[in-house]
């Protein structure tokens, strides 16, 4: 996906649900880690960045390729796309669920980005 289809694919959101980084197992996760790397499925819902080491997905992911040389971080450019798809962003942090593990649902603070709406600027 390019920074345009980027743009493109959320004009028409109300909401995007971004989680920083890869979701891992936690400490406070009521399964253990070997169950929750056997059987996590992410939820369709939750946007996740790219870790800073980018990991396996570094040359296949569109952020690290829009990230490469200008210093930004993932989430900074998904701000600024955001920005580019609907003007003014407002962002909120939410605990929600991101995913399953082995039948329990893993909870994540998530960035929730919206467009900004007129009567927060008066």
């Amino acid at each position: 996906m390019t920074a345009s289809q980027f743009v493109d694919a959320v004009k028409t959101l109300d909401r995007l649900e971004v989680h920083e980084g890869s979701i891992r197992h936690d400490d406070d996760d009521d399964i253990t880690r070997r169950e929750f790397e056997s059987s996590f499925k992410a939820s369709a819902k939750i946007a996740q960045t790219v870790d800073d080491k980018y990991g396996r997905i570094r040359d296949t992911d569109w952020i690290s390729a829009v990230t490469q040389g200008n210093g930004s971080t993932p989430l900074e450019v998904i701000e600024e796309l955001l920005c580019d798809a609907w003007g003014e962003v407002e962002k909120d942090e939410e605990s929600l669920i991101v995913g399953e593990s082995n039948g329990m649902d893993i909870y994540r603070t998530v960035a929730i980005y919206t467009p900004a709406t007129e009567e927060n600027h008066d």
